[in-house]
């Protein structure tokens, strides 16, 4: 048994594709509120109000950004912190790096004090204490990259303890007082008089805000109350404190309008509530979704963005509140348990516009489409709405578990179950057809329930070679039961028990057609090979073999380490079509189907095999052990072949989720056309690219740095576009056309 090792191959690299946190922290708008500063892992994401689209991406941190803020005296300017201890400025206008301040110190937060000389202000960490420190004007004005000496940096006081640096800072309007919170206690500062002033409350505190005009601190709690704190650091007044209660769960941001009339909340109830301060009524918006976790409004209340905690941003407006866009690339899954991971469907490729499906938020599905880094369309399955839980304890929600595309993308197939482990279990199977007309998809079949216990696998038989075959579509169920069902569509008239259709439409529906068991043990999983002619079946200590017309068993493999159990399980595609491959805790093997022999046998832990369909390639993730931390690997091969065609290591520190093929016009990191996609534990959505396509990247930023140009001269064009319209076809600049060509 060969070790698997990092041979001399042709490298790849693993970039993060989309996934990153957008609504970890504050939102940023221009002054005209044109634009929305998005901070995005390590870059920030510049959208546009009039199209709801990135306009361009502020790329240069090598580390987490903390924080955006426009420059307090050229409004056309914005900086950015990061945890690499640097801030950056940019002309947001042309997407252009101005200059470069190096701290040497990492930056949690970051905010502007207003109406004053030194008004950057950042947080960090000093001596296991956490500070306060400002930025010289000098430093500021000066043209050149510049690394702040100690001198120019002036330590404010140290404020809290490490341990609280999560928690939020704001500012009063006019700068003189700055307010955070920790657990049940409210602080304020008097930066000029120096002077911090306490304030104790029953829960502990989730949120601030200060409002724009008065002396007033709006704070949310853990229980859901809002409390406004009028007079709060005046020594010759008594603080008033007013109380509001909706939220049944923690208040988990609080947000003023720009005049100080309404006070926005949101919180897990997937509800925007607009609080009128002098009336003391409240409007709502709800069934936004996801979970609220931070509210902004724009300058003048035109719209208000929503950042929910499916990593999505939604812009409301502020007159009718209606729903105008949703930002944001991948959606991420959540569920009301911690514990359990959003992902349970995997990665499935979606033919039609080759995206990827798979979970969105509970009860829904997603397709999203990985070259523009958008969400196409998404699929309630369940047809239910998010319910936030009534009290403490988490709800048990149905959840899409399986997911399965025909290859030609006219049918849909979905798993969902629900065990509260109190009532009778909900397990459902629900097959979708594509309509050309509505171009959606529509539920054409239920089953309830297709098996007796979990499922464990569901997929389709692929469709393209399967050349005058008696059944035109066929899926294929295993089941913890024992059971393995194969489903055909029929004829609606005959019931599931007449003719099968040769052709899926309107009045046809899928049916049983057959059922397989194995020496009574549970199935874990099942796979069709290329031309659809086989069926792989997992008993977990054996993989069997079937044919998927009669049912019939043509050949059993087991593995030469009878204590382990078959994990994954894939077919090779193209001129390895005949290799079947599984891997157990502890190897992977390979059996060619013609001999019904061992190829070749591989001591490693693969968590993960993906089965490139556009070519012989196959990804493996293995697992090592290094210390306490677990890493995973990706090897590419041939499965003729056990020496890698492209090897990268650590690609994760935890275990993979899901991994697919999309087709590709670039060459990804095998050459055949495709793009290896990944999903980690964190749900961040890598992709695999190699050197070549690397230098192709190059290029391609090299040609985006002319977008800038493109954008002012479509902008300055606007105006005049506007009073006489555009010119003709055959009087547009070839030049331009000739630009964005390239550029696009």
């Amino acid at each position: 048994v060969p070790v698997l090792l990092s041979m001399e191959k042709r490298t790849c690299r693993v970039l993060i594709h989309s996934g990153e946190d957008l609504t970890r922290r504050r939102i940023e708008f221009s002054d005209d509120a044109k634009w929305m500063f998005v901070c995005c892992g390590s870059h920030v994401k510049v959208y546009s109000y009039s199209s709801g689209k990135v306009a361009y991406t502020l790329d240069h941190h090598t580390k987490e950004v903390t924080g955006v803020a426009l420059h307090p005296r050229n409004r056309m300017q914005l900086f950015s912190s990061s945890l690499d201890g640097q801030l950056a400025l940019w002309d947001y206008i042309d997407g252009a790096l101005l200059r470069v301040i190096d701290l040497a110190t990492p930056l949690f937060q970051f905010v502007i004090r207003p109406g004053r000389q030194e008004p950057l202000l950042f947080f960090s960490i000093k001596q296991d204490k956490y500070v306060i420190v400002g930025v010289s004007s000098q430093v500021i004005t000066e043209r050149q990259p510049t690394v702040a000496p100690s001198n120019q940096l002036t330590e404010a006081r140290q404020f809290l303890t490490a341990k609280s640096r999560h928690n939020e800072f704001t500012f009063s309007s006019e700068g003189a007082y700055l307010a955070t919170y920790d657990k049940k206690k409210l602080m304020v500062c008097d930066l000029e008089a120096d002077t911090e002033y306490k304030y104790f409350s029953d829960f502990p505190f989730t949120a601030l805000a200060f409002h724009p005009s008065k002396l007033c601190i709006a704070t949310g709690n853990q229980k859901g109350q809002i409390q406004l704190w009028y007079d709060v650091a005046m020594q010759d007044r008594e603080v008033v404190v007013t109380t509001f209660h909706w939220h049944a769960h923690s208040v988990r941001d609080l947000c003023f309008t720009t005049d100080g009339t309404y006070l926005l909340s949101g919180g897990e109830e997937s509800v925007l509530v607009l609080w009128q301060l002098d009336t003391h009524t409240r409007q709502f918006r709800p069934r936004l979704g996801s979970p609220i976790v931070r509210v902004a409004c724009s300058p003048g209340d035109s719209y208000f963005c929503i950042s929910l905690q499916s990593n999505a941003i939604q812009l409301i407006s502020g007159l009718d509140t209606d729903v105008k866009y949703t930002l944001g690339g991948l959606r991420r899954a959540h569920s009301q348990n911690p514990d359990k991971h959003g992902i349970k469907t995997g990665l499935v490729l979606e033919p039609h516009s080759n995206s990827i499906v798979l979970n969105s938020t509970p009860g829904f599905i997603q397709f999203y489409q990985p070259i523009t880094d958008s969400v196409i369309y998404q699929l309630n399955v369940t047809g239910l709405n998010y319910i936030s839980r009534p009290d403490d304890k988490p709800l048990t929600l149905t959840t899409v578990t399986h997911v399965a595309m025909s290859t030609d993308g006219f049918w849909l197939a979905t798993v969902e179950e629900r065990d509260d482990r109190q009532t009778t279990p909900e397990l459902r199977m629900k097959f979708w057809e594509f309509s050309k007309i509505k171009q959606c998809f529509t539920l054409n079949t239920c089953v309830e329930p297709p098996h007796n216990q979990t499922i464990t696998s569901l997929t389709f038989q692929p469709k393209w070679l399967r050349t005058g075959a008696s059944f035109p579509y066929m899926a294929a169920t295993t089941s913890k039961d024992g059971d393995f069902k194969t489903w055909v569509v029929v004829d609606g008239e005959s019931s599931g028990r007449g003719k099968e259709r040769k052709e899926g439409g309107a009045c046809s529906s899928w049916a049983c057609r057959s059922v397989g068991h194995y020496l009574c043990l549970p199935c874990y999983g099942s796979v069709f090979c290329e031309d659809g002619s086989l069926l792989a079946v997992n008993f977990h200590k054996y993989i069997t073999v079937w044919d998927p017309y009669s049912c019939d068993l043509r050949a059993t493999f087991n593995s030469q380490f009878p204590r382990e159990m078959f994990r994954n399980m894939v077919f090779g595609h193209g001129s390895s079509s005949q290799y079947l491959l599984a891997s157990t805790s502890s190897h992977l093997h390979t059996w060619n189907l013609l001999t019904c022999t061992v190829v070749w046998c591989l001591q490693v832990s693969v968590s993960l095999l993906v089965s490139d369909p556009f070519s012989s390639v196959t990804a493996a993730f293995v697992t090592t052990t290094e210390g306490k931390e677990k890493k995973t690997h990706l090897y590419l091969f041939d499965p003729s072949n056990p020496t890698p065609l492209a090897v990268h290591g650590s690609v994760c520190n935890g275990r993979i989720i899901g991994g697919v093929f999309v087709p590709n016009e670039d060459a990804g990191s095998t050459g055949t056309g495709s793009k290896l996609y990944f999903m980690d534990k964190n749900q961040l959505l890598c992709a695999v690219h190699s050197e070549e396509t690397d230098a192709s990247r190059k290029t391609t930023r090299d040609e985006e740095k002319g977008l800038s140009s493109v954008r002012k001269e479509h902008e300055a064009q606007s105006s005049f576009y506007e009073i006489f319209g555009d010119t003709a076809p055959g009087k547009k600049s070839k030049l331009t056309q000739t630009r964005i060509k390239n550029i696009l």
